[in-house]
């Protein structure tokens, strides 16, 4: 990782999805975007004296990964854990952790808890083209870790 300048490119983050089975971060080689965004809850109070009042609660983020498929990890994944649910087996939630270099050089990194993931788009094959695969998630939590 290393930053350009005085703005932070996608060449500055590194993301790891970490298997709940194992612990472990699956070894995905090629990752190519990654989306994230804050889901809140807008509540609204109507005075009847005054203008509307607003909140966004928090609720939550979401996302999702580009994938260039280089190998069967994330196919093998997303196989066990159907084949876990079909067998009565309780799914876990996975954990991502998203490490970020700061344009002044130090770290900055976040740990989205109680993530559901899902194999939004398991690619399309062409001629001549990477087969890309996109991984929604959404996830209860995001902690700065450091």
């Amino acid at each position: 990782m290393s930053s350009f300048g005085t703005f932070n490119t996608g060449h500055d983050v590194a993301i790891e999805i970490v298997d709940p089975a194992t612990g472990v971060p699956l070894l995905i080689p090629i990752k190519t975007g990654w989306e994230k965004k804050q889901r809140t809850e807008q509540v609204k109070s109507k005075p009847l004296n005054a203008p509307p009042i607003f909140e966004e609660d928090p609720d939550g983020w979401e996302g999702s990964f580009d994938i260039d498929r280089s190998n069967s990890v994330v196919d093998d994944f997303f196989a066990a854990r159907e084949e876990q649910f079909y067998g009565g087996q309780t799914i876990r939630q996975a954990t991502i952790l998203e490490t970020m270099q700061e344009v002044g050089g130090g770290f900055t990194q976040w740990r989205y808890t109680g993530v559901a993931l899902k194999l939004d788009d398991a690619g399309k094959a062409e001629r001549g083209k990477t087969i890309v695969l996109k991984i929604a998630f959404a996830a209860g939590r995001r902690i700065k870790v450091q």
